[in-house]
């Protein structure tokens, strides 16, 4: 009786450990990765000092915090792995929020997200036109935006690495 509980157990702990293993390397995959507090503060830092400089200067700019809720809704976008923009009839729950996104060949890096800096050379404010892309740069200087999170995953199956980062749009 002994020897059947002790392989019991001892089977029964190896299959429960593999299943968990299993379903780490499951959570692990499908999920994105959230920016650690340096991250964070680095991202906000550099969204903070882009609302500030806009020009000509906004008289009703919100102050921008990071947000763990807004950090969710750019996870649960970077975890389908689409490369695009939710379109607003296939993807309701996000057509509330603005998202700045990017796009790369290889793993993602949350310092990608700061690409819209430099195109805010590309933007007219008198005309509210762009030279080229500026759509991004126009979503972080939301000025009624107050918050923003932001989220990154790499999908193996487009060989491709993905920033987002969400703003409400209060």
């Amino acid at each position: 009786m002994q020897l059947f509980m002790d392989t019991y157990c001892t089977n029964y702990a190896a299959g429960t450990m593999l299943k968990f293993i299993l379903l780490l390397t499951v959570i692990w995959t499908v999920s994105a990765a959230i920016p650690s507090v340096v991250e964070r503060d680095e991202l906000l830092a550099n969204f903070t000092k882009l609302r500030e400089d806009v020009q000509p200067e906004a008289s009703n700019m919100n102050l921008l915090r990071y947000s763990e809720k807004m950090q969710k809704v750019a996870s649960a976008w970077v975890s389908l792995c689409i490369p695009a923009y939710p379109s607003a009839d296939s993807y309701p729950d996000f057509a509330k929020y603005g998202f700045i996104f990017s796009f790369y060949s290889g793993e993602p890096d949350f310092s990608d997200a700061l690409f819209v800096t430099k195109n805010r050379t590309s933007y007219n404010y008198d005309t509210d036109t762009c030279i080229r892309s500026c759509r991004y740069y126009k979503q972080a200087v939301w000025a009624s935006s107050t918050r923003v999170g932001c989220a990154k995953k790499y999908c193996p199956e487009h060989h491709l690495g993905l920033v987002a980062c969400a703003f409400d749009r209060a």
